[in-house]
């Protein structure tokens, strides 16, 4: 891993044994965001206006990017290594090619105070982030044509397939939206889901990109309809309180639900059967996400603490205390590691270790 800091360095550390293997000096200014490529290359980006690219095997310094006339506040590397973007305050958002010795010209666009930048897993999106004094506005770019297809305003995330598009507007402190509105970024179309009576709604997108649709959340009956429609097409029924949030595992066959009964159901998906209900928190549970193996999941709840589910042995095998609720949480693909965030505003990566 390789952060970036106010002291003008980027580090790098080993997870494994959380320890730091070296330090990168060179930039003359806060450097605010960094990204790694496949192949090896670090592009960090800074105060200074400029960015500057590194080769992880050999630790040096290998080129500087300059171009932007104010201070660079984000920077992503498409999946293939060979184009970086980088988001600045000068309102331009400049695409790079790294695969050149001394990188052209770059292409930029005009996109407000920019304040960070993401890419689609396909390579084939930037979503860049920036400000009107008080609200976030979010852009969808077509990297190909260097034209913008969408804007949302609120809070940004999308699925692994690099199709979708999820804007969360209004989030409260417990993690409920006011709004949804999903986009399909190949085909242009927008669904715009809202509260209803004060009941919050939740879609999950399955590896192939299929939406699921949930909603009646903060009841204790749970109902997935067909995408698009109010049209139930099953109820999870069994919590004896409200349901906070809800998770399906990988493989589509499962869901797992948090409510105010300090339980987290698990479920089959087409038949809305309950296979268990795990105890061991004993206050409300906030918020659930399941590993990319479908084997394990976490849990954060008011209780101060994060569990580590086996869903399979349906039992827990690690618990973390802090010392406020946990609102938050969420597990790397490899089931690794655990990040989760408390109402403090603070945030705790966490190491599962064999």
């Amino acid at each position: 891993m390789v952060s970036a800091s106010f002291d003008r360095t980027l580090k790098l550390w080993d997870l494994e044994t959380k320890s730091e293997l070296l330090t990168f000096s060179g930039h003359n200014d806060v450097v605010t965001s960094v990204a790694i490529g496949l192949d090896g290359r670090i592009v960090s980006a800074s105060w200074e206006t400029t960015l500057r690219v590194w080769d992880l095997a050999s630790r040096a310094l290998i080129g500087v990017l300059e171009g932007h006339c104010f201070r660079v506040h984000g920077v992503a590397i498409t999946a293939n290594g060979r184009r970086a973007i980088s988001a600045s305050g000068d309102t331009t958002l400049n695409v790079w090619d790294l695969t050149m010795p001394m990188p052209p010209q770059p292409l930029s666009v005009r996109a407000g105070f920019l304040t960070a930048i993401a890419i689609t897993p396909d390579g084939r999106f930037a979503i860049s982030s920036a400000h009107d004094q008080t609200t976030p506005i979010f852009k969808v770019w077509d990297l190909r044509s260097a034209v913008e297809v969408h804007t949302a305003t609120g809070c940004l995330s999308y699925p692994q397939d690099g199709l979708h598009l999820r804007s969360v507007l209004h989030l409260r402190s417990v993690g409920f939206s006011q709004a949804l509105q999903v986009r399909d970024l190949q085909a242009g179309t927008e669904a715009v889901l809202s509260l209803d009576g004060g009941l919050a709604w939740k879609t999950l997108f399955l590896p192939n990109g299929q939406p699921l649709e949930f909603r009646d959340l903060r009841t204790p009956i749970v109902r997935l309809v067909a995408p698009g429609s109010s049209e139930t097409v099953r109820t999870f029924e069994g919590h004896t309180s409200e349901v906070y949030d809800v998770a399906v595992t990988p493989d589509g066959t499962r869901l797992i639900t948090t409510s105010n009964d300090h339980t987290l159901g698990i479920w089959e998906l087409d038949t809305g059967k309950n296979l268990t209900f795990l105890t061991g928190h004993t206050r409300e549970i906030w918020s659930v996400a399941v590993a990319q193996d479908g084997r394990t999941a976490v849990s954060s709840s008011d209780d101060r603490s994060v569990i580590l589910w086996d869903l399979e042995r349906q039992r827990s095998i690690a618990r973390f205390s802090a010392d406020c609720a946990l609102t938050a949480c969420a597990i790397t693909p490899d089931g690794k590691t655990v990040i989760t965030g408390d109402e403090a505003g603070r945030m705790h990566i966490l190491w599962i270790e064999e």
